[in-house]
Order: C-alpha cells, then sequence, then structure tokens
C-alpha cells in the first residue's frame, strides 16, 4: 500500500494533524531558502529602495482614488 492510501484510512483528526505537519515542514523550508538566498546579497539600499517604491505605489494609489471620488 502506499502511504498516500494509509492516510486516507486514518479518521479525520489525524488526517489534519498530517496536513498541519506538512504545512509547518514547508514553511520551514521555505523559510530557510529564504534565509539563504536573502544573506547572499545583504544590500541594505536596495531594501530601501523597494520600500519607498511601494511607498510611492500606494501614494500613487490613494490619491488617485481621492480624484476618482472627490467625496472623500
Amino acid at each position: 500500500m502506499s502511504w498516500i492510501e494509509n492516510v486516507r484510512k486514518k479518521p479525520a483528526h489525524e488526517k489534519i494533524k498530517i496536513i498541519w505537519i506538512v504545512c509547518g515542514v514547508v514553511a520551514f523550508l521555505l523559510l530557510v531558502i529564504w534565509a539563504i538566498v536573502g544573506g547572499l546579497d545583504n544590500n541594505a539600499e536596495k531594501d530601501l529602495r523597494l520600500f519607498k517604491s511601494l511607498k510611492q505605489g500606494v501614494d500613487d494609489a490613494s490619491s488617485n482614488f481621492k480624484t476618482i471620488n472627490p467625496n472623500n
């Protein structure tokens, strides 16, 4: 029997437990990969430019909304 067939035979609460464990492991692996890749280029100026551009985008969107909806 395959592993999936064994999981299908388990009660619902055990299936949910397995799903949460798998999700936790995947989240941990993604964080480790993110830390490794992010640590390769530790450029604070580059990160600061990203946040400034995001803030500019939000400011532009809010000003456009105010122009479209003048009642606010």
